[in-house]
């Protein structure tokens, strides 16, 4: 599937500038990383960026639409943690 296509030229230094649509539509910003993937002829300009900040964000309105928090979500994970140590190692304690 082709989204679209764009024409740029390579300067004498090797710089190429690529349309202001494509760095929008790709959020890409000043200094951001790109990795070039050769497959024969071909080229693939592929965005660097950490994925975690927007993971986390995409994360937190899960779970506000939800009405929990991150808080909400830790305290549960040491529940269920609690509950399969049981079933697994019994009452070690007594």
């Amino acid at each position: 599937m082709v989204d679209a296509i764009y024409e740029v030229n390579v300067d004498a230094e090797g710089k190429l500038t690529l349309p202001a649509e494509l760095r929008e539509s790709l959020g890409l910003q000043a200094d951001d990383t790109l990795k070039i993937v050769q497959t024969g002829e071909h080229v693939l300009l592929i965005p660097k960026r950490l994925l975690v900040p927007e993971f986390a964000g995409y994360m937190s309105q899960l779970l506000a639409d939800k009405g929990l928090t991150v808080d909400n979500l830790l305290a549960s994970g040491e529940d269920i943690r609690d509950e399969l140590f049981q079933e697994r190692y019994g009452d070690l304690a007594g």
